[in-house]
């Protein structure tokens, strides 16, 4: 399977390499997407490699992150991040998270979104 990501920088998606949280999302079928998240400023800001389709479909996907990003506000919360950001260009991502996430849109272009106290 191609993620679009050299072999040789894998290791950096799963070692600790972020200062946060880094780690890979699977279902029972296999892995979904490498996942890491960095301070900046009180958020935390996502970085994501999803699994290339067909291997991995957009409804897998939706379905992993559905039951993942919860489990990963509450350790942020933990942490005392007060929400998450991230960039991207995969305008039918954005309309997820907005709808399914609450995140919204920034000035600047990122997504963002905050925690509730």
């Amino acid at each position: 399977m191609e993620w679009g990501v050299p072999e040789s920088q894998v290791e950096d998606w799963l070692s600790g390499n972020a200062d946060l949280l880094s780690f890979c999302l699977q279902d029972e079928v296999g892995p979904l997407l490498f996942c890491r998240y960095h301070h900046e400023g009180d958020l935390a800001r996502m970085y994501t490699i999803f699994g290339p389709e067909p291997e991995v479909s957009k409804k897998r996907i939706a379905i992993g992150m559905t039951k993942g990003l919860p489990v990963v506000y509450d350790f942020m919360k933990k942490k005392g991040i007060k929400g998450i950001i991230y960039t991207t260009p995969n305008e039918a991502l954005v309309k997820w998270m907005h709808e399914q996430q609450n995140f919204i849109s920034t000035i600047s272009g990122d997504q963002v979104k905050y925690f509730e106290e």
